[in-house]
């Protein structure tokens, strides 16, 4: 179960909607009130709570995945990142690896054959 966030919003404040939200989240991870693997709530429920749109929770949640700050699986998954064990979600310590699928020849691309397999020699 997710836990209920003590998040306010201050409609004079320098900072954004979104970057209140998340600085709030994040300050209540540093101190201890949220800890690696908890459970956030969805975006429907935050955005319901804090009386805002739904766009306006998902840009702090993003903004604090972009930070590795929480993992996010889906928007009602997303946990405070650094749990060690069976969550399926990579954490801070462990980061997925991007892979590069190399791009197809000028070759390949125009016979639909590798480079190799190109006639040379005589024309005929």
């Amino acid at each position: 179960m997710a836990t209920k966030l003590n998040i306010r919003i201050k409609a004079n404040a320098d900072a954004t909607k979104p970057r209140q939200i998340a600085q709030q989240i994040s300050a209540a991870i540093e101190s201890g009130k949220l800890k690696p693997g908890d459970a956030l709530p969805s975006e429907r429920a935050l955005s319901e709570q804090l009386g805002v749109n739904r766009k306006t929770v998902r840009a702090a949640f993003a903004q604090l995945t972009d930070d590795r700050v929480i993992e996010t699986a889906s928007t009602s998954n997303r946990r405070v990142s650094g749990a060690s064990g069976g969550s399926g979600m990579p954490t801070k310590s462990a980061p997925v690896a991007a892979t590069k699928v190399p791009a197809k020849s000028a070759a390949t691309k125009k016979t639909g054959k590798g480079a190799a397999s190109k006639k040379s020699g005589s024309k005929g």
